[in-house]
């Protein structure tokens, strides 16, 4: 590699002026070299926001003594993909009289390629740190930081004051905390490429490769005021390239094609049971690997499967989105009570704050803990099917440690977890075994709820499933009636078959009879185009009314089946 292109607040955070960013710079590490070109901020708000007078007007103010080098470097979405980009720059023709108004002044300005540039004189050396442009180093950070940090930040620059320069943010890797989901995605990627780079080198691997390198794609790592992790179809066409990588490793390591040490590396065969530390926590997950599935349990979030690969359908089944704060909700709060009072409702159309749709603060619902399957709930017996959906559910149980056991002699991948928990003066053991068929795309989960305590318990136990359905207009069967997805529903049943664009066929649940509540996870996000309710999968939530003496258990066992006909 003989240069790249950063942008400029590397520069500025190792302490170089505003006005010494020119050409390109030497960097070294080791001794190995690379020529560094700082994207200027001004040229990336100038082009092509503003006319190309301007930019022209300023080019000649900077373009001083010593032929600097000024180099811009951006998005090509903003010269036609966001809202009201295209008409702008080619129906209005901003691009034509950019480059006319060039060629106009080529006496003194010249136009390089960065290469070209890359091959004269290094304005200097420079030892980068690790940084991001502002909006980024802001929208990393926790919600509630991020909005102090934005005021902050205007403030400052409201007041010209020169110690602007010197604040910084967060860091770009704090996604992998501020969303576990990101986390998943980023540690199954990992997981996923020391297979493939240890399989035999070949046109197996070859295929493997490129899959793995498309499920890297930046897009669904991180969240700014682009819609990123917040859209589905991105994070599920990164799993979807993860799983067939994934599952070409497998397949090589069944076949004999592995590398030394396999195709796991010393961390797990290609079928069975694992429990390793795979989402970088310091604690133990358990991952369950089968020809049909890989299933991720997190005893230490609810014993939930937080990624459940259904490898014919490349789909991760659970693949979803918590509803969380973000830093840009209080923006739609406040645009919410100005309507309210008579200020009007804000649209795509106006400059300031945008809505795709009215009345999306009601949809600014959060959750008290992580989106995942196979999570458990001790309820009180009237708790509404409303509070659940809010996340407003009282001492939310889901999301507890459990305590996670792998039998050593086990012909099926299985994983039996554990929890003993208080309930109104008395004690429930919570039990549940996952089990993957080896032979079958098959998943069975065995519950045993027992009263270990003193006196009855009453309550009402649920199990909390949810799917990751990207089209919300897809079948959603409940004892064979059939619904969009989107649509919520409270009544009995036992029985869910659920289906989306592209899978081979249904996912079907079955299970002993009880309560049934289904309800769409719809997120609220801000994106280039405005703030947009996003429909990121199906909740449901299969629950029984309990009461339980003493020693007395409660049994059920759920059957899931992929890609399961009729």
């Amino acid at each position: 590699m003989a240069y790249t292109i950063v942008d400029d607040a590397h520069f500025l955070a190792a302490g170089l002026r505003p006005e010494a960013l020119t050409g390109a710079f030497v960097t070294e590490d080791e001794g190995a070299t690379l020529k560094v070109f700082p994207s200027l901020r001004a040229l990336r708000y100038l082009i092509p926001w503003k006319s190309p007078e301007d930019v022209v007007a300023w080019l000649r103010e900077h373009l001083g003594d010593g032929d600097p080098v000024l180099l811009m470097g951006d998005d090509g979405e903003k010269f036609g993909l966001w809202p009201g980009t295209y008409a702008h720059c080619w129906e209005q023709g901003w691009v034509e009289q950019f480059f006319s108004a060039v060629e106009r002044e080529a006496e003194w300005l010249h136009m390089l390629l960065p290469g070209e540039a890359a091959a004269l004189r290094p304005a200097g050396r420079a030892y980068l740190p690790t940084a991001s442009y502002d909006e980024m180093e802001e929208w990393v950070l926790p919600a509630d930081v991020g909005a102090e940090y934005a005021t902050i930040r205007h403030r400052l620059a409201d007041a010209g004051d020169p110690g602007l320069r010197f604040l910084r943010g967060g860091f770009w890797r704090q996604f992998l905390v501020k969303y576990p989901e990101v986390n998943t995605m980023h540690k199954k990627m990992l997981r996923v490429s020391e297979k493939v780079w240890r399989m035999t080198p070949g046109r197996r691997r070859q295929r493997a490769l490129d899959e793995l390198w498309q499920g890297q794609c930046n897009c669904p790592y991180w969240h700014g005021v682009f819609g990123g992790v917040y859209l589905p179809h991105i994070r599920r066409a990164n799993f979807a390239h993860l799983i067939a990588a994934e599952s070409i490793a497998d397949g090589a390591r069944r076949s004999g094609g592995a590398g030394p040490g396999g195709a796991g590396g010393g961390r797990g065969a290609a079928a069975g049971a694992v429990e390793i530390d795979l989402d970088a926590d310091g604690a133990r997950e358990v991952e369950l690997n089968a020809p049909a599935m890989v299933l991720w349990l997190d005893p230490h979030e609810g014993g939930g499967i937080v990624a459940w690969d259904w490898r014919d359908a490349a789909v991760n089944l659970a693949n979803v989105l918590t509803r969380r704060p973000e830093a840009y909700h209080h923006q739609l709060v406040e645009v919410s009570s100005a309507a309210e009072s008579g200020g009007g409702v804000e649209t795509i159309h106006t400059t300031r704050v945008r809505v795709k749709e009215p009345g999306l603060a009601q949809f600014l619902r959060y959750d008290p803990y992580r989106r995942t399957s196979f999570l458990d709930h001790v309820l009180p017996p009237d708790t509404s099917p409303e509070a659940f959906r809010d996340g407003a559910i009282p001492l939310p149980f889901a999301g507890r440690e459990y305590a996670a056991v792998l039998p050593e002699v086990r012909p099926h991948p299985v994983a039996t977890l554990s929890r003993e928990t208080s309930v109104a003066g008395t004690m429930l053991m919570i039990e549940k075994q996952f089990l993957v068929d080896l032979r079958r795309a098959r998943l069975r989960t065995t519950y045993r709820v027992t009263n270990t305590g003193p006196s009855r318990a009453e309550c009402r136990f649920g199990i909390e499933m949810n799917w990751a359905v990207t089209d919300p207009e897809s079948p959603f069967g409940i004892d064979g009636h059939q619904q969009p997805a989107r649509a919520p529903v409270i009544g009995e049943g036992g029985r869910l078959e659920i289906r989306d664009f592209n899978w081979p066929g249904p996912v079907i649940v079955s299970f002993p009879r009880g309560q049934i509540w289904r309800f769409p996870l719809e997120t609220v996000s801000n994106s280039e185009a405005g703030f947009e309710r996003t429909f990121q999968g199906v909740t449901t939530l299969c629950s029984w009314l309990l009461s339980l003496d003493p020693g007395q258990s409660f049994h059920a066992t759920l059957e899931t089946t992929l890609g399961a006909r009729g």
